[in-house]
């Protein structure tokens, strides 16, 4: 306590008040300083206590001024009320966060009502404070948690004072969310429950974040990335429990084929169909996965041996290659799977490559089929992978040359025409037929480097020979679907023959059947661009991939190669002859030209002759050989069967 004067000069104080005159720095007989001087002149005017409060560092201390006039004092009061400033200063603190928080807040009572609810809750629910005051556990929607959640919340609240977990919610707009709820009782003097607070965090794009990182968007199987980290964790598992485990790749044949026919929305449909079939196969403690394209994972866990392995290696190609109807068509697929078993000594990254090693395995097999991992197949692997190395070396060092089988026009007798194909001479292993790497060159992705090399070296070779005065006919090139696939291939054809100087009417393209499933109207195009330049274009193999003679009429085709695996029954397979014949008869009436492959003896020639086929091609005639063979087939104007014979023998 202080005793002032009227002019506010300290007069007198207590031993308590030395913390107050510390702050003013005066002694009895100094007037006190500003502000504090005026509150007191202030007061003594009006004849009115004043209140006003003094900070000293941490210490808040109330002081009363109470002027006195008739006695010529003022009395100053102070109490000392740090405690509760820092009350205020809590609960103010309190309610700024309550109102600011990022985090939805409900105050509810003993019975879970609410009694208080923040911005934010409003916020993540879109219901306003008015919809929520008053609702029970609104929190709680019975579709998603059952009708008893308020009771088993309750207990649980009850024995262990807090509780958490992630929930499902509804927005008033109808949208799901997924949040985090934290509640915790409050309880009062006496013990008992008095309130609840229950903070909401809206966790739903954290959810979707990690959906994106760990799940694929077409299937929603589990992505590469989560497959990993789950065969990280029964990696661990099997380490400590003995658990029996394995990995399976699945890649999928002919897919390709069903996504360029109808298009990228019916080959998605057809993975999220491929993808439930295989789900099917497994138990729920497994994982599928998409890898990704055509490719998918399998983890199995607690097998009660490896080779339990194969037998859902089994059930897989079985159930994939049920029919699968898109678009009112039927299609159908197969699969080719690798697999290895954790032995407790390969890391993942290990595991990863003797499943593809076994997969590959079983594509080159023949497909529609499973491998195990092993050494041999790793080696085989290997080896393949090595031999890919070594036929992009010897593109690139020109080893990869063409040798030239001629096209004999019977009835005119003379050559009209010779087929490059592809020989690769190996310093080490010798001449390499086709057979034995244009496979690879598909693996490897160097098909179209390949096809064009080939059609540089025929159609350079063919420009040779027409300025030397040989007269070869047409020059026929295989092309691949691949190259066809390529968006400039006509303008490389162009190309080609510009540098290499090959009138266009003097080369014959021959392609696949596969061609027309590849891309129609694009196929379409292109082959009627070649034809404009003068280029013929031919179908070669027809008949052993997607024969059909209807689709003749749509193609702009000047050509049809009759494959071999047909001639080689002639003349003795009765239904193989009636085929031929027909499709000798519905060219001719097209106008389209029929050469038959692979004619080998004479019965073979004499039925097509018969038949109209005047060109054929086959060891009766000639064998493939090098291009210093050719000119003296050209030179020839003696292909009487007789003659044929001749050279047969």
């Amino acid at each position: 306590m202080l005793l002032l004067g009227l002019d506010a000069t300290l007069l007198e104080a207590n031993p308590a008040s030395w913390l107050i005159l510390g702050e003013w720095g005066v002694s009895p007989g100094d007037r006190v300083p500003e502000p504090w001087r005026s509150t007191v002149l202030e007061a003594v005017a009006a004849g009115e206590t004043r209140e006003v409060t003094l900070n000293a560092g941490m210490v808040s201390i109330f002081l009363l001024f109470v002027p006195a006039r008739e006695h010529g004092f003022v009395h100053v009061f102070g109490v000392d009320v740090t405690s509760r400033k820092q009350m205020e200063r809590k609960i103010a603190l309190n309610a700024q966060v309550f109102e600011s928080a990022s985090e939805g807040i409900l105050i509810m009572d003993a019975d879970m009502r609410v009694i208080d609810v923040n911005p934010a809750y409003s916020t993540i629910t879109g219901y306003s404070p008015e919809e929520i005051l008053g609702e029970t556990a609104a929190f709680c929607r019975s579709e998603f948690e059952g009708p008893d959640f308020v009771a088993r919340l309750s207990a649980a609240l009850a024995q262990n004072g807090s509780w958490q977990r992630e929930i499902w919610g509804q927005r008033k707009d109808g949208a799901r969310y997924t949040g985090w709820l934290s509640i915790a009782s409050v309880r009062d003097d006496k013990g008992d429950i008095a309130r609840y607070t229950a903070v909401l965090t809206d966790i739903t794009w954290q959810k979707e974040l990690f959906r994106m990182a760990h799940y694929d968007v077409l299937t929603g199987l589990p992505n590469r990335r989560l497959f990993q980290d789950r065969l990280t964790q029964a990696m661990a598992s099997a380490d400590r429990t003995g658990e029996c485990i394995a990995v399976m790749l699945i890649d999928l044949d002919g897919f390709k084929l069903v996504n360029d026919q109808l298009g990228h929305p019916a080959g998605d449909e057809m993975l999220r169909i491929v993808s439930s079939r295989i789900g099917d196969c497994v138990r729920a403690s497994d994982t599928v996965a998409r890898m990704g394209g055509d490719e998918f994972l399998l983890l199995l866990r607690q097998l009660k041996s490896v080779r339990n392995m194969e037998d859902v290696a089994r059930k897989l190609l079985s159930r994939v290659a049920e029919p699968v109807t898109l678009e009112n068509r039927e299609f159908f697929l197969t699969a080719s799977i690798g697999m290895a078993g954790y032995d407790g000594r390969q890391s993942d990254e290990e595991l990863f490559r003797l499943v593809d090693n076994a997969m590959y395995a079983a594509k080159m097999d023949g497909k529609n089929a499973y491998r195990v991992a092993s050494e041999e197949v790793a080696a085989r692997r290997s080896e393949r992978l090595t031999r890919q190395t070594r036929l992009r070396r010897a593109i690139e060092q020109g080893e990869i040359t063409a040798h030239y089988q001629g096209v004999v026009d019977v009835p005119a007798q003379r050559l009209s025409g010779v087929e490059a194909l592809a020989r690769w001479m190996c310093p080490d292993s010798g001449l390499i037929l086709p057979c034995d790497f244009i496979g690879l060159a598909e693996e490897a992705g160097l098909i179209r480097q390949l096809g064009e090399h080939i059609l540089r070296v025929a159609c350079a070779q063919g420009a040779a020979w027409k300025v030397a005065g040989v007269d070869i006919g047409v020059m026929s090139v295989n092309v691949s679907v691949r190259q066809l696939q390529d968006t400039d291939f006509v303008n490389r054809v162009e190309q080609v023959l510009a540098e290499t100087g090959l009138p266009p009417t003097m080369l014959d393209l021959e392609l696949s059947e596969a061609l027309w499933i590849e891309g129609k109207d694009s196929v379409v195009a292109k082959l009627s661009r070649l034809r404009e330049m003068g280029i013929t274009v031919s179908i070669d193999d027809f008949g052993t991939k997607y024969a059909s003679l209807s689709y003749l009429k749509r193609l702009p085709i000047d050509r049809i190669k009759i494959d071999k695996s047909f001639v080689d029954d002639l003349p003795a397979d009765e239904i193989t002859a009636a085929i031929l014949e027909s499709v000798m008869t519905m060219a001719a009436r097209m106008g389209v030209e029929v050469i038959a492959e692979g004619v080998e003896h004479r019965a073979q020639l004499d039925f097509l002759l018969q038949h109209g086929c005047r060109h054929v091609q086959g060891y009766y005639f000639c064998r493939p050989g090098p291009a210093d063979t050719i000119p003296a087939l050209a030179a020839r104007r003696d292909f009487s069967l007789e003659a044929g014979d001749a050279t047969r023998s």
